[in-house]
């Protein structure tokens, strides 16, 4: 293409532009279509739809609920169990069976401590306070680490909805025990928002 000097820019531009599209015409209007049934030779297999995502998607180790090898009936599982059924139904006082004698470390990020140790009592108040005046929807361990190792605390795991002031929230909240007295006792409790 050639234009003269004094040619008018549209008129160049919509040269440049037409030239192109025709150039890149293939491209811009998407695969060609396939052959029609009867057109294929009988040695071409009719090609198969890929496989459905869900049907080959695994899940991360990390998003199964238990470490390999854990046995579901293991006294840290129970101890999680009984304190799920506690949050679940606003009792304190259930939940509050599971705290020992030593400090309690609690943080949540929504409707209780931002942070701290707290003694058994300390806890009794705020965790009341807590289920009294947020009203839960949904508290339910997704994951549980460390049940069958020696010498390491076990944790689970928790996915919480929960009203607060009329605003549904959804949060992790993260649990851990320690041995004191020979059973298990609740070592710390935080929520991560989501």
């Amino acid at each position: 293409m050639v234009f003269g000097v004094g040619a008018p820019r549209r008129l160049v531009a919509a040269a440049l532009v037409g030239a192109c599209a025709g150039a890149f015409a293939p491209a811009l209007a998407g695969p060609a279509a396939p052959p029609a049934e009867d057109a294929r030779r009988p040695s071409e297999a009719a090609a198969k739809p890929p496989p459905d995502s869900e049907s080959v998607a695994r899940e991360p180790a990390d998003a199964l609920p238990f470490e390999p090898g854990v046995d579901p009936d293991a006294e840290p599982v129970q101890v999680f169990a009984r304190i799920e059924r506690a949050w679940l139904g606003g009792e304190a006082e259930s939940l509050l069976a599971h705290f020992g004698t030593g400090k309690v470390s609690l943080s949540f990020s929504r409707g209780g401590p931002r942070g701290g140790l707290f003694t058994k009592t300390q806890a009794a108040y705020l965790l009341s306070d807590l289920l009294k005046y947020s009203t839960t929807e949904r508290f339910k361990f997704v994951k549980y680490r460390n049940i069958n190792r020696d010498g390491q605390r076990p944790y689970a795991v928790a996915d919480r909805r929960f009203r607060l002031d009329g605003i549904l929230y959804h949060d992790q909240v993260y649990v851990e025990l320690r041995r004191e007295e020979g059973t298990w006792k609740v070592a710390e409790i935080k929520s991560i928002d989501r």
